[in-house]
């Protein structure tokens, strides 16, 4: 599960320390987007088949919506763009998106949401899944784990009956170019924040996950992920999840 995954991560990428300071440099109001977070990860698990329905709101009824979640005491509207399975739900113009057969059948048109929100005074916050994506992910686009020394097979998470999938690896540079086209598309597009979840290395059926190569250790590799997403994203912050449930744990400490 994702909090199995934060548990076990949280202590491979940075200690509280860091995090703590990583966070003040950031200057967000942590709580809050803590709390809209963790209220809109419980939205999802309650209602799975409302969430592209929401993004597709229009004129009033999208008006109307934003103004309700301001009404709630509200000050950040979170989006969910990218999912684990690698589909982005907006209109994105992302040439390897495109390849990747990675947009969703009906995407939403990611500026009148922008708008919107603003209007209703709210900072808009987009979600996506970063290395989890089997969407993407494969060994011709020269950015997945190979399975063991064999180079042309695409390591996977899971046996296949099992519904295993492939992930993205962060070794690779089409990886992170990809992760950073999105970040700067977004960032262009007036989001305010990006939030990633699914920034780690897989935990199940690593036996024979060959990253290719690995010339820096795994935490090392993510921070210059985080990094290069970041500097894509210019203005607009990059959050890890990883990083944001730890603060959460501190500032409930």
């Amino acid at each position: 599960s994702l909090q199995e995954q934060i548990s076990i991560l949280e202590k491979e990428i940075r200690t509280a320390e860091k995090q703590i300071e990583h966070f003040k440099q950031k200057e967000l109001d942590f709580s809050e987007l803590c709390r809209a977070y963790e209220e809109y990860q419980e939205h999802c698990r309650q209602q799975e088949k409302c969430r592209k329905e929401e993004l597709r709101l229009t004129g009033e009824a999208l008006e109307a919506k934003m103004g309700a979640i301001r009404a709630e005491g509200a000050e950040i509207v979170l989006f969910e763009l990218k999912t684990e399975e690698g589909f982005l739900l907006y209109d994105t113009a992302n040439e390897k998106a495109q390849v990747y057969g990675a947009i969703d059948s009906q995407p939403a048109a990611l500026d009148p949401l922008v708008a919107a929100a603003r209007e209703a005074g709210l900072k808009t916050a987009a979600q996506g899944s970063a290395l989890k994506d089997p969407k993407a992910a494969h060994l011709r686009n020269r950015n997945s784990f190979a399975f063991g020394n064999q180079t042309n097979t695409n390591w996977m998470d899971n046996s296949k009956d099992q519904g295993g999938k492939p992930w993205l690896n962060p070794y690779m540079e089409n990886t992170r170019a990809y992760l950073s086209e999105l970040a700067a598309e977004l960032h262009s597009r007036g989001m305010d924040i990006i939030l990633l979840t699914n920034l780690n290395f897989p935990t199940k059926n690593t036996k024979d996950m060959n990253p290719i190569n690995p010339f820096t250790s795994q935490e090392e590799i993510l921070r210059q992920t985080l990094a290069e997403i970041q500097e894509a994203a210019g203005e607009t912050q990059v959050l890890n999840c990883i990083d944001l449930a730890e603060q959460a744990t501190l500032f409930e400490g």
